[in-house]
C-alpha cells in the first residue's frame, strides 16, 4: 500500500521547476501541451529527495535509482490531499517507454506542496491496471479520460522508501 507523504515544495524546487518547464516547452503526445510541466518538475525533484538516484530525464524515465531501476515519475495536479482509492494514471502511448516502473505524486494546484504516493514496477502496473478509453467516464468520478489511459489506486502502490 502506498503511502502518502505531503511535502512543501521550496522556493528554490518552484523556481528550477519553473526554468525547467519553460525550457522543455510543449512536449509532443502531451494531454495538455507543456502546461503540466511545473507540476511534473517539482514531482521529479520532491521524488528525488524521497527515493535518491539521478535525474537523467529521458524520453523513457525521469529517475534513475541507485540500484539501477529506471523509473518514469507521473505527476498529477490537484485541489485536495489525495486519498487512497485515488488513481494514478500512465497514457497508453507511454506504455511501451523504456522504464522499469513509475513513482507517482500529486502537486497541490498552488504549487506549494506535492504528495509522493508510492511506486511500482511496470510488470505489476501492466498486471494490476486497468485500461480506459479516450472519452470515457470514471464510474466513480467526474473524471474524463482525455487520452487512452492505464491506471491504478493509490492504494496498490509500494510504500514510499
Amino acid at each position: 500500500m502506498g503511502i502518502i507523504s505531503g511535502l512543501d515544495v521550496s522556493n528554490k524546487v518552484f523556481i528550477d521547476s519553473q526554468k525547467k518547464g519553460v525550457e522543455l516547452g510543449p512536449i509532443h503526445n502531451s494531454i495538455t501541451r507543456g502546461a503540466g510541466n511545473l507540476a511534473g518538475f517539482i514531482g521529479e525533484y520532491l521524488a528525488q529527495s524521497i527515493y535518491g538516484g539521478v535525474l537523467d530525464n529521458t524520453y523513457a524515465y525521469d529517475l534513475k535509482l541507485q540500484d539501477g531501476r529506471r523509473m518514469d515519475v507521473k505527476t498529477k495536479i490537484t485541489s485536495v490531499e489525495p486519498k487512497m482509492d485515488y488513481m494514478c494514471t500512465v497514457s497508453a502511448f507511454q506504455i511501451d517507454y523504456d522504464c522499469d516502473g513509475y513513482i507517482f505524486t500529486r502537486v497541490l494546484n498552488s504549487y506549494s506542496t506535492c504528495w509522493v504516493l508510492g511506486h511500482i514496477s511496470k510488470t505489476l502496473f501492466l498486471d494490476k491496471s486497468t485500461f480506459h478509453k479516450k472519452g470515457t467516464r470514471d464510474k466513480n468520478t467526474t473524471f474524463i479520460y482525455r487520452a487512452d489511459s492505464y491506471d491504478v489506486p493509490i492504494s496498490v502502490l509500494d510504500n514510499v522508501y
